[in-house]
């Protein structure tokens, strides 16, 4: 018996699906999208680049500043300068770990649109198949870059390249809509 006959409606049928294929740079993108340092991480920031100024003090005898202005501002300069530097390498070290564990093998993606939920397909080189299906009421952020479609939802995220779309432009129109039905699911 058809539909039609029992005079119930068929679920239309899935938009997409949307397939890409992902690797640890895809996840680095996502990893290394700009974000606030909050909490202690900030602090703990803000005291390395701080301890620059102990550097020039512990080392006032050694360097012939002379009491010089300008010779201190620019070995204090010079510290924290050198204190950026570790920082960043040590946050961006962080963030490619972070981004090997999100996606630690390529693999393929597949995500379909069912309207009131998404439902995504992960095959990765190595290990099982992995089926998630995420209802809007979940996603808490959608983000369309120039080069990639993320939608977080808790703390997993699903990535899709521009490659599994048609353009940008459609990248574009799928996340605005996405977007919107995630805020209209929202309690």
């Amino acid at each position: 018996m058809t539909a039609a006959e029992t005079g119930t409606s068929a679920a239309p049928p899935p938009l997409g699906p949307w397939r890409a294929r992902i690797t640890r740079a895809d996840a680095f993108a996502w990893e290394n999208l700009p974000r606030e340092l909050r909490g202690w991480r900030n602090l703990v920031f803000f005291l390395f680049l701080g301890s620059a100024g102990i550097w020039v003090a512990l080392l006032e005898e050694v360097l012939p500043l002379d009491g010089s202005f300008g010779l201190t501002l620019a070995a204090i300069l010079a510290a924290a300068g050198l204190h950026w530097l570790i920082a960043t390498a040590f946050m961006t070290r962080r963030t490619h770990a972070r981004a090997a564990r999100r996606i630690p093998t390529t693999a393929e993606i597949e995500v379909e649109d069912h309207g009131d939920r998404l439902l995504t397909r992960t095959r990765p080189e190595a290990g099982p198949e992995r089926i998630d299906g995420i209802p809007f009421d979940r996603v808490g952020q959608v983000l369309a870059t120039e080069t990639h479609l993320f939608l977080a939802h808790g703390a997993e995220v699903v990535i899709l390249p521009l490659t599994a779309f048609a353009s940008l432009e459609a990248m574009r129109a799928i996340a605005d809509d996405w977007d919107r039905r995630a805020d209209a699911a929202s309690p």
